[in-house]
């Protein structure tokens, strides 16, 4: 059966008995199939779009035409055709599958893109089908609440003066965090807003350093034999001004000590006071 003109899709134009928006005077059209052209007026009775039996247009010699023209290389072409004649029973063009949800937007804040995807798998191609057309990916923009603001540093100012006017003291610089300021719950900026650094100015006066006393000694490096003892005195009478003279000389002094002497030096005074008794004996 095939389908009628759209102008005979009514009880009063197909024959009696027939099934509305069919024919049975007529095989069907390939691309028509079991429904009425646009219209689709017989639409709710197709349950599928192409016969499922692989059979060959019977108004074409397929063996002729191809040995004529070779329409079996044509495979897309023909499979609508000659299917069976050309050995095309089992091939499948492929279908996309429904899309897939939406993704989560690419940003959390202000304006990204959401994807979905779909697959060719409904059916899968196979048998030298045709994959399926169009893309498998969608895209589409999405908008979230605006970003926080992070603040970031100003540049530097330029130094102050200094912070004394004579002698030593310190420069100043700042910086705002205004680079932007933070909104939106945005950070602060990370580190010190202020810088210094050390200024010489001229002299208050000039004073030159001078050695205090000397400290007692400390004790001997040893505690027998001879060792050395150590004694100390420090430049702060007075100390010397930014542009005074250090003091010249040594902070340590040592000194020789001498304690009793060590176990063998013993052993020794008095194996001599021996011998020299000994002698004395024997000059009497």
């Amino acid at each position: 059966m095939g389908c009628q003109n759209n102008q005979l899709c009514s009880s009063s134009g197909v024959d009696t008995g027939a099934i509305i928006g069919r024919s049975i005077q007529r095989r069907q059209h390939y691309a028509c199939h079991e429904c009425c052209s646009t219209s689709s007026c017989n639409d709710q009775l197709c349950a599928h779009r192409k016969p499922s039996a692989c059979v060959d247009d019977p108004t074409l010699d397929c063996a002729r035409l191809n040995s004529l023209f070779n329409v079996c290389a044509d495979v897309h072409h023909v499979k609508t055709t000659c299917p069976k004649f050309c050995g095309l029973c089992q091939l499948v063009d492929g279908n996309w599958a429904e899309w897939g949800t939406w993704a989560s937007c690419s940003v959390s804040c202000e304006n990204g893109t959401q994807t979905r995807a779909r697959s060719c798998t409904n059916p899968s191609p196979s048998n030298g089908g045709l994959n399926c057309s169009g893309p498998a990916v969608q895209t589409k923009l999405c908008s979230n609440q605006l970003c926080p603001v992070h603040g970031n540093w100003s540049e530097w100012s330029a130094w102050l003066g200094c912070s004394v006017t004579c002698d030593v003291g310190l420069r100043e610089r700042t910086r705002t965090c205004t680079n932007p300021k933070p909104d939106r719950s945005g950070d602060y900026c990370v580190g010190n807003p202020s810088q210094y650094t050390v200024c010489l100015t001229d002299p208050c006066y000039t004073r030159n350093g001078g050695w205090s006393s000397w400290g007692s000694y400390q004790g001997c490096s040893v505690t027998c034999g001879v060792g050395l003892k150590l004694r100390n005195r420090t430049c702060t009478n007075p100390s010397p001004s930014a542009y005074g003279k250090a003091c010249d000389g040594n902070t340590e002094a040592f000194a020789v000590c001498v304690n009793r002497p060590c176990g063998f030096q013993i052993i020794f005074v008095v194996y001599f006071r021996r011998l020299l008794m000994l002698k004395l004996i024997s000059n009497l």
